[in-house]
């Protein structure tokens, strides 16, 4: 019942996406043309409609989350997940337009269709969709509950009914501790022995069992107890409830149940499908514009400043440790490998003039975007570090290795709070460290974008902890 109705929920939460860009551009391109006559003698249209729509749902799958269903947490996280996937969606639509030769659109055309579909998205996503899904919700009864189980994860458990109560009745509690009355206001009724009278008198839906694993006997009698009334047994696992502060995902395996604590958002695929999509279109976008201009105007100079080629590279870390070369523009005089695993501080001797320059500008990190299309590297990421180094602190800092469950960025979350640099002192690199797992905990497309915007704003004012 319930599962069902979380199902017609996302149907019509993409039927009504769907809908609010369909009717953006269908009206906007019958007032282009007065009538609907006219639009088939344009087949550029229909190639950029079908475009949009395939973009949406590219973007909708990649993003889409298990629905919630608690109303406050509805009404908290309806805007700024409306923003996170409108911001994506025209990155990627302006990012197809600059690939797209042998038709000349409107550029008014495209501003008001992404206007008027940001506003009819924003308007149903916040005052629509909330009262579709309380309908759906809503409709029939509420689901019935007995808990079995009145520790502290049944407790745990009854907190978070109670904040679903317009879905959910909570029939009773039972425990064979008798003092486990008073914890639930006048919920708990009595021991394990009184289910079968409850299930006679109640019309129950599901029995949640949550008592210690070990009492086979226990939980064999309350689940033919329940089959007999026609009520599904549910267990509460003590595991995720032990880690209640984690992230847990849970796992079939031929029967069997896996948990998982994930220290990094990124290792849910649809999360990694949304990233990706946006470091393939934003570093071709940056090696097909802006790399090709600096290579023409920092190349030369690289040349006369020093003897070597433009271009350096170097083994780093990426995702769960694979090594890959790190490309930066060349900004030391060439030397032997012992002295390229010193970092590189203020004032060092090894520095050309020009290099210098582009060190303090974070211009020798552009060559980057290719290791970023080739998916090597991320855009926003744990900046990577020299295999040396890695060996050098995970010895002296606990979790070290976590940062390595995403990819290693241009920029990131550390770089942005002022952890950049060389980081002789270990307290600096615990930090670092710190701020580049909280950024994989808490990971999201807006995070993103706003690192990046931060770190543009650092090229132009400059990081004193550049060189």
């Amino acid at each position: 019942m319930y599962t069902s109705k979380k199902k017609r929920i996302a149907y019509w939460e993409l039927f009504c996406d769907l809908l609010s860009l369909n009717l953006a551009f269908m009206v906007l391109l019958v007032l282009r043309y007065h009538s609907f006559c006219q639009v088939p003698q344009h087949p550029e249209y229909k190639s950029l409609f079908v475009i949009a729509n395939v973009l949406y749902l590219l973007i909708y799958f990649a993003h889409f989350k298990d629905v919630s269903l608690n109303r406050q947490k509805l009404l908290d996280k309806a805007l700024p997940e409306a923003r996170s996937i409108l911001i994506l969606f025209v990155i990627l639509y302006f990012g197809v337009m600059v690939f797209i030769q042998g038709y000349q659109y409107s550029r008014a055309f495209h501003l008001i269709f992404l206007g008027s579909f940001a506003a009819l998205f924003t308007l149903q996503r916040i005052l629509i969709l909330p009262r579709i899904r309380n309908m759906i919700m809503k409709s029939g009864r509420k689901v019935k509950v007995v808990l079995v189980g009145a520790g502290r994860i049944g407790r745990l458990y009854v907190s978070k009914l109670q904040q679903m109560s317009e879905y959910y009745d909570l029939v009773g509690v039972l425990d064979d501790n008798p003092n486990a009355h008073r914890y639930f206001n006048g919920q708990f009724k009595g021991s394990t022995d009184r289910l079968e009278d409850i299930l006679r008198t109640h019309k129950v839906d599901e029995v949640v069992v949550s008592i210690p694993p070990d009492n086979n006997k226990k939980i064999e009698r309350i689940a033919e107890t329940a089959s007999r009334y026609y009520a599904m047994v549910k267990m509460i696992p003590r595991y995720p409830a032990d880690f209640s502060w984690r992230r847990v995902q849970i796992e079939d395996f031929e029967g069997m149940w896996l948990f998982t604590t994930s220290q990094s958002r990124l290792l849910l695929l649809r999360y990694q499908v949304s990233k990706r999509m946006f470091d393939i279109l934003f570093s071709s976008v940056v090696l097909l514009t802006v790399f090709p201009i600096m290579s023409l105007l920092i190349g030369p100079g690289i040349k006369i400043g020093s003897k070597g080629s433009v271009f350096f590279s170097q083994r780093r870390r990426g995702y769960r440790g694979e090594e890959f070369n790190c490309l930066k523009f060349r900004t030391m005089k060439v030397m032997d490998k012992s002295a390229e695993i010193l970092q590189a501080h203020a004032n060092d001797p090894r520095k050309t003039k020009l290099g210098d320059y582009l060190r303090k500008a974070s211009l020798d990190e552009f060559p980057q975007f290719w290791n970023v299309l080739r998916g090597e590297m991320s855009v926003v990421g744990p900046r990577p570090h020299m295999v040396e180094h890695d060996d050098i602190y995970n010895e002296l800092i606990s979790n070290y290795h976590v940062r390595l469950f995403g990819k290693p960025g241009i920029t990131g979350w550390a770089q942005i709070n002022g952890y950049r640099g060389a980081t002789d002192d270990p307290e600096l690199m615990r930090k670092r460290v710190e701020h580049d797992i909280w950024y994989l905990e808490n990971w999201s497309f807006w995070l993103d974008l706003k690192i990046i915007f931060l770190t543009v704003v650092r090229l132009f004012s400059g990081d004193p902890n550049a060189y």
